[in-house]
């Protein structure tokens, strides 16, 4: 229905029908530069913005969402809270970033006072997921049997060769003749 951006996230808002017959329009927010911050996270929490985690919005990328759910106000379409939802969806490319960032600054004033505004995990657990966020588990565990911490060289009297193993990745060989 409509697309609109800003510097840090992409908008769409869309007009949704339930089976049910419920209209309203629902409002997708996605960063440029995913995945959100734990920061970012939490004021989307705040805001109670809901994750989808396959947007066909975002080709099934994941992003937030809100929704307006349409109220007729009387016999005509232009009675209804159609225009409010529209121009509400208008203004987040010019505002929503700055207020976003008006609410983390508030946090941390607020933080001054040992007082907290948003639902953001302390530093320390704060740092565990964002390291967490940004790097991979392997997906089939490591074997893990215990190497020796030291390897015996093995010398080869006939041809003169030492082979030397590397003890962490039992992957470098090196020859000499003499």
């Amino acid at each position: 229905m409509k697309k609109s951006e800003d510097q840090a996230f992409q908008y769409r808002l869309v007009w949704v029908v339930t089976g049910a017959g419920v209209k309203g329009w629902i409002t997708h927010y996605r960063p440029k530069n995913p995945p959100l911050s734990v920061e970012l996270e939490s004021v989307f929490k705040f805001l109670g913005l809901m994750s989808f985690s396959q947007c066909p919005e975002f080709d099934f990328e994941a992003c937030s969402w809100s929704a307006v759910r349409f109220e007729e106000r009387g016999d005509s379409f232009f009675n209804s809270n159609a225009e409010t939802a529209h121009g509400w969806f208008d203004s987040h490319a010019q505002k929503f970033s700055s207020g976003v960032q008006q609410l983390l600054c508030a946090h941390s004033l607020l933080e001054g006072f040992g007082m907290r505004l948003l639902p953001i995990p302390e530093a320390g657990a704060r740092l565990k997921d964002e390291f967490s966020r940004h790097t991979t588990k392997p997906v089939k565990p490591l074997n893990s049997a215990k190497l020796p911490d030291a390897f015996d060289v093995a010398h080869n009297i006939v041809e003169h060769r030492i082979v030397s193993f590397d003890a962490l990745s039992l992957s470098r060989h090196t020859t000499r003749r003499a």
